[in-house]
């Protein structure tokens, strides 16, 4: 299992890898260039097409969640519900985003890193709860 030091660590494409697979529940998947385009994907396991014969789960793109807003803002409204506490800070050059439920916070000099950052380990927090321990 991943712990706090293992997400604080990640940066980049395994940094987005990460937030589909443990904050979104998507499978992550490498493969040759699809449409000229290069991976890592996202596999859409309810939606299937048919190549040369052969079924395939369709790809998406694995977002850049790490250091596109757009694409950040996505977590950001995945982790914001009616019972949550979210709250995104800028400060100094910093930005802070803490997950009050489950008391996380994580700070970079990139929002979007941030949101990543926090959205990960409030997942571990909860995976830990669920569990019945653990590190976040």
């Amino acid at each position: 299992m991943m712990t706090r030091d293992d997400v604080m660590r990640l940066i980049g494409r395994e940094l987005d890898a990460a937030v589909a697979a443990m904050v979104f529940g998507l499978r992550v998947v490498e493969c040759d260039p699809v449409d000229g385009r290069y991976g890592p994907y996202t596999a859409r396991e309810e939606h299937w097409t048919r190549v040369n014969g052969e079924t395939y789960p369709l790809l998406d793109l694995l977002p850049e969640y790490s250091t596109d807003i757009a694409a950040a803002w996505e977590v950001v409204q995945h982790l914001a519900t009616p019972d949550e506490a979210l709250t995104i800070t800028y400060a100094k050059g910093t930005w802070v985003v803490a997950v009050g439920s489950v008391e996380v916070s994580a700070t970079s000099e990139s929002a979007p890193e941030s949101i990543c950052r926090a959205a990960l380990l409030a997942a571990l927090k909860r995976s830990e709860a669920k569990n019945g321990g653990g590190e976040a």
